[in-house]
């Protein structure tokens, strides 16, 4: 298990792609981080990238009305560490399924991440409990339900 205190040796992999990546890169290298950051560039099916991972960090800083690497990573019993940003406290419940913290903080940001990697046992339960709350809330059944239920309120009162 990845989470086993005596043997945790946290990786940050990175997927995705844009005009930053090379400044990102080199950053990482020139820092001594290179074996411990990797940059997976563009990725067609992130399932396999949420499996190796133990937390998925979403830190948009501009519009992300709501996220659906959150609800896959939920759906995968991954708590999200996530920027305040569009829908996505909807989902995230701060300290219960990920952590929440301002857009562009990126103390905030590091001190959720480092707090994250201090528990391991607090990130299984926060992933327990976003598995619990995508399938209660946000599950196609429940959206179904949903829409089902607004469309008969609406044909009643029209």
């Amino acid at each position: 298990d990845a989470l086993d205190n005596a043997t945790f040796s946290p990786y940050l992999l990175l997927a995705g792609d844009g005009p930053e990546r090379q400044k990102a890169e080199a950053f990482a290298a020139k820092r001594g981080l290179k074996q411990r950051v990797i940059f997976l560039g563009s990725v067609e099916n992130i399932r396999p990238v949420l499996s190796a991972s133990d937390l998925t960090v979403i830190a948009s800083t501009a519009i992300e009305t709501f996220s659906i690497a959150m609800l896959e990573s939920m759906a995968m019993a991954r708590p999200v560490i996530t920027t305040d940003i569009g829908g996505q406290r909807e989902a995230i419940i701060d300290g219960e399924t990920g952590k929440v913290v301002p857009i562009g903080d990126l103390g905030a940001l590091a001190d959720a991440m480092g707090e994250c990697l201090g528990d391991l046992d607090k990130v299984k339960t926060m992933g327990k409990k976003a598995r619990e709350k995508v399938i209660r809330e946000f599950s196609v059944e429940e959206m179904v339900r949903q829409t089902e239920r607004v469309l008969e309120e609406a044909l009643r009162d029209g």
